[in-house]
């Protein structure tokens, strides 16, 4: 079961993806988006690396490189990258361009399913921010084969660990006696 922390995560992407549906949604911008949402909740703050000087979002080509020559950022598997979103760690996915270059935030669930023979196996939940992604819902198209044409380079955010131990509740189950002798049972009376 996911942590509240990777719900959270989920959460935000959803909520980034389904707002731009049909529209043209940068993918900067959007990682930003979802990450404001998120990391104050946890008591963090989007990471200077995806910031330009001014705060705003840093080109995806430009994040890409400030992440490969930060101590904040490690380079990781795609199958870390799925572990640690399970675990509500914030994970960004990068591929660099001639012109521009792509990002994506990785979210909690584990591989998707997909037809696309590089992400068989290896798809995880994403804000699904490029423009073939939002021309559907996120249930059906938040995934990293929608945001690239091939598996990306993921990088862990070491700079930010999710709060410890909320995990989401699970129901308990009392067990009572098969019988129950409902004569022994003495009511309470006010007053005596």
């Amino acid at each position: 079961m996911d942590s509240i922390q990777a719900q959270q995560l989920n959460q935000a992407l959803q909520n980034t993806h389904n707002s731009n549906l049909g529209g043209s949604l940068v993918c900067n911008t959007s990682t930003v988006e979802a990450l404001t949402v998120y990391l104050p909740q946890q008591g963090s703050a989007v990471p200077v690396e995806l910031l330009n000087s001014d705060g705003t979002a840093a080109l995806a080509n430009n994040m890409i490189s400030n992440m490969e020559s930060s101590n904040n950022f490690l380079p990781i598997s795609v199958n870390q990258a799925m572990e640690l979103a399970n675990n509500g760690a914030v994970v960004i996915a990068g591929q660099t361009g001639d012109s521009h270059g792509h990002v994506d935030v990785v979210g909690s669930g584990g591989t998707q399913s997909t037809g696309r023979a590089a992400f068989i196996n290896q798809n995880p939940k994403a804000i699904g921010n490029s423009s073939s992604a939002l021309k559907g819902d996120w249930v059906s198209r938040g995934k990293m084969s929608y945001s690239f044409s091939s598996q990306p380079t993921y990088y862990h955010y070491t700079g930010f660990t999710p709060r410890p131990n909320a995990m989401v509740m699970q129901p308990i189950r009392i067990i009572l006696p098969a019988v129950v002798n409902l004569s022994t049972i003495k009511p309470l009376v006010a007053g005596r």
